[in-house]
């Protein structure tokens, strides 16, 4: 009986040491960096290189908006997510959300121009999970009531 007490202690003490927290000074305890900066960075600027890259149908003066809003360090990899592809020329994950509202609002403008050559009642699906349809739909309701205007 001794025997398969001891064997019983022994693996609990090795379960129960392996649950241990470490003396690490990362832990779970240090919330994460929020993505968005207090207030966007207005000096920054994407540069032509880095535009040129650019998937057709993306706004790059939108894009750059977005970039100047997150921390410098992750700007270069949400980027790349909106570039022609990696060295092999593989393009990336497309972003579609964003889950901080002023990101997401201003990623909605990012995509608002692939909407451009789409029939309006696309603007009108909710069923698709590609963002920008509302501001493409305000942007082509403005446009159509500038020509009455115009026309009047």
């Amino acid at each position: 009986m001794r025997r398969p007490m001891r064997l019983l202690t022994a693996t609990a003490m090795l379960l129960l040491a392996g649950c241990e927290q470490p003396n690490d000074p990362v832990s779970m305890h240090i919330p994460p960096k929020p993505l968005r900066l207090a207030a966007p960075e207005s000096s920054y600027r994407l540069p032509d290189s880095e535009r040129a890259k650019l998937q057709h149908g993306f706004d790059a003066d939108a894009l750059e908006r977005l970039l100047s809003m997150i921390r410098p360090e992750m700007r270069e990899d949400l980027l790349k997510h909106f570039q022609i592809g990696d060295a092999a020329g593989r393009p990336l994950g497309r972003i579609v959300q964003m889950y901080d509202p002023q990101l997401q609002s201003v990623l909605e403008e990012v995509w608002a121009p692939m909407w451009d050559d789409f029939p309006d009642e696309m603007l009108d699906a909710r069923d698709d999970p590609f963002p920008g349809r509302a501001v493409a739909r305000q942007r082509r309701d403005a446009a159509r009531a500038g020509q009455r205007h115009q026309g009047s």
